[in-house]
């Protein structure tokens, strides 16, 4: 049933995720690739099921097992609604990627490119105090920008050089 959770949390499926925690579901569960349903909820932008799964006891810090928080998932595909709610849920804002050394800045300058949505979360997370001096490390490639080779590089270099 833990992955039933999963499954129906990617797809958005409100009544189906609401039926399955009532039954006592382990909302904090890792799927095949370390990913919870709070993760694929909020990579796929649903909101009510986020709030769902927070309400009922989701750990909002728990990463997938490439490095990657619900957080960093919801930066990373533009759901700025989603990080305001995690953000408010407590979710970490310190995320730095173990590989690349990306913080959450990083991610969202990177997507730049969905406009408005980017801008709003870069604003959340400066707010929430993520540092706008974090670099990456030497020689890394990054998973934001498509294994894009990063040089101990700030937010502002990328949006200078990518944005």
């Amino acid at each position: 049933m833990p992955q039933q959770l999963i499954d129906k949390c990617a797809e958005g499926d409100v009544a189906a995720v609401k039926a399955l925690i009532s039954k006592g579901v382990d909302v904090n569960y890792r799927g095949t690739h370390g990913n919870t349903p709070l993760g694929y909820s909020a990579y796929n932008g649903h909101d009510k099921i986020v709030r769902m799964l927070l309400d009922a006891g989701a750990d909002p810090d728990i990463p997938a097992f490439d490095g990657w928080s619900p957080l960093a998932l919801a930066v990373y595909e533009c759901h700025p609604r989603l990080v305001k709610l995690l953000l408010e849920s407590r979710a970490d804002p310190h995320f730095v990627h173990g590989e690349s050394g990306e913080n959450l800045l990083h991610v969202a300058v990177a997507k730049s490119e969905q406009g408005a949505n980017a801008t709003q979360s870069v604003a959340l997370l400066l707010g929430a105090g993520v540092d706008p001096n974090g670099k990456t490390k030497q020689g890394v490639a990054t998973d934001s920008f498509n294994n894009v080779t990063v040089y101990s590089e700030t937010p502002l270099q990328w949006a200078a050089a990518y944005g």
